[in-house]
């Protein structure tokens, strides 16, 4: 029985650790799964894009399929007494793909109200 609604589930299920001090880049994954059976046209994006690099940044997810991304976060100082300041959240946004596009479409996400997901990054002291 097909599902109603898609949704997009993402591992890890909580907020992203990383270690703190910045003081080089550091490499971490997300996965993103499409747990309903419609294909999704999904896209990443950071409340700070001058930190984050993810690749792939977006795509296409066929119905109960997955994609890992590997996150960069570059190097950037902060005092440890700021740690807590720190708002970073990394944007999980998709829209159903109708035409079962194999490769991303941008205009999907003019064409459609978008559903989002925000994953909290937070640093260790």
């Amino acid at each position: 029985m097909e599902k109603k609604s898609e949704e997009i589930a993402v591992i890890p299920k909580g907020d992203i650790w990383l270690n703190w001090p910045c003081l080089g880049d550091q490499v971490t994954n997300m996965q993103i799964i499409n747990t309903g059976n419609r294909p999704l046209a999904w896209q990443l994006s950071s409340n700070h894009e001058e930190r984050y690099q993810f690749m792939p940044s977006r795509g296409s997810l066929l119905g109960n399929s997955s994609v890992k991304v590997c996150i960069t976060v570059k190097a950037f100082s902060l005092e440890a007494e700021d740690l807590e300041l720190i708002d970073d959240e990394i944007m999980v946004q998709w829209v159903e793909d109708r035409e079962q596009r194999a490769k991303f479409n941008p205009k999907l996400f003019d064409q459609a109200k978008a559903k989002w997901k925000s994953v909290r990054v937070r640093y260790n002291a």
